[in-house]
């Protein structure tokens, strides 16, 4: 991964996705140098009330885990939050940071740090050839679910969220 170049322009092949009040936009983009079953550029509104709920922004899953597949952050503008491992540690990534690599069996969930600026987020989960991966129409089937919660201003369903890996 140390010689792929993250920031050069990659082609969107889906969204752009504003959700939750417009404060993220999500696109996918194609990944041509990654093993990975997804990349995914978030925008992160500055300035946005709603991401001054951290944690309890609604992009922010619950404490999980993931079997098969590593999930990376790479912070190119402003920041972003993880709470990783079993001792529950809270990490600010900034764009000075090398890629943030969560492995398998390790509980984490990223969160939006408020700041004045945007902050723009690449994610990827990796690697290709498991059996069920994190992938675009996963998470689009995620992000547009919670964002219909949020806009009808109920709690998610946590059981079809689980069903829907």
């Amino acid at each position: 991964m140390s010689n792929v170049d993250l920031q050069k322009t990659q082609k969107v092949i889906a969204g752009p996705y504003t959700l939750f009040d417009g404060s993220i936009k999500a696109e996918y983009l194609q990944d041509d140098d990654l093993d990975a079953t997804f990349l995914i550029r978030m925008t992160i509104t500055g300035g946005h009330a709603l991401i001054d709920k951290r944690k309890s922004h609604p992009i922010s899953p619950p404490l999980h885990l993931h079997f098969d597949q590593a999930e990376t952050f790479k912070v190119l503008q402003g920041k972003w939050g993880v709470t990783a491992g079993y001792e529950q540690r809270d990490i600010i990534l900034m764009p000075e940071d090398e890629a943030f690599t969560i492995p398998t069996w390790l509980p984490h969930t990223p969160w939006p740090v408020p700041t004045e600026e945007d902050s723009i987020i690449l994610a990827w989960g990796h690697p290709k050839g498991v059996l069920k991966p994190m992938d675009v129409p996963f998470f689009e089937q995620i992000f547009l679910y919670i964002g219909e919660c949020f806009e009808e201003k109920k709690n998610p369903d946590l059981l079809q969220m689980m069903l829907s890996q």
